[in-house]
């Protein structure tokens, strides 16, 4: 990889590095995507080469550990905030005690509200918590695709 991306540079065809979901460097997202503390080092090695960071779910203490971590200066960043309440999405949160969490017991619940024919994010604490779930959902008839089904769990 190295490789393509110096002769890309060399050649002056890179114009930005774009870091989606930023907010996996900071430190609760490291489980998700450890490679991403390894990004940094494209600023150094390409130096002349702008970055962007792009998240929808960074607090104000997330942001700054983005900029620490990708070795962004916090006086030349640009920010480009809006709020995530948008007219097309419809959020729903559930707590674990209003259906005694397990994944079976969640797709129970997702087939009462007859979800089979909609789209949606679920997020997980953990690599095997999102494997259990996409396991279950999966044996109870929903269309699942993991975020990233390469990864094999214990």
């Amino acid at each position: 990889m190295a490789y393509a991306l110096d002769c890309l540079y060399s050649k002056k065809l890179i114009a930005r590095f774009v870091v989606d979901e930023a907010h996996c460097v900071a430190h609760w997202g490291h489980d998700f995507r450890p490679d991403y503390l390894k990004i940094s080092e494209l600023r150094y090695k390409y130096k002349n080469i702008p970055m962007m960071a792009l998240t929808a779910t960074a607090t104000v203490k997330i942001r700054e550990e983005i900029l620490k971590q990708l070795k962004m200066d916090v006086n030349t960043t640009k920010w480009f905030l809006c709020s995530f309440n948008r007219p097309n999405l419809r959020y729903e949160v559930l707590t674990e005690k209003a259906f005694k969490y397990s994944p079976d017991a969640f797709c129970n619940l997702l087939q009462l509200r007859d979800y089979y024919d909609t789209c949606g994010i679920i997020y997980c604490l953990s690599k095997q918590e999102c494997f259990d779930v996409s396991q279950a959902l999966t044996r109870n008839g929903f269309s699942v695709s993991p975020r990233n089904p390469d990864i094999r769990y214990s």
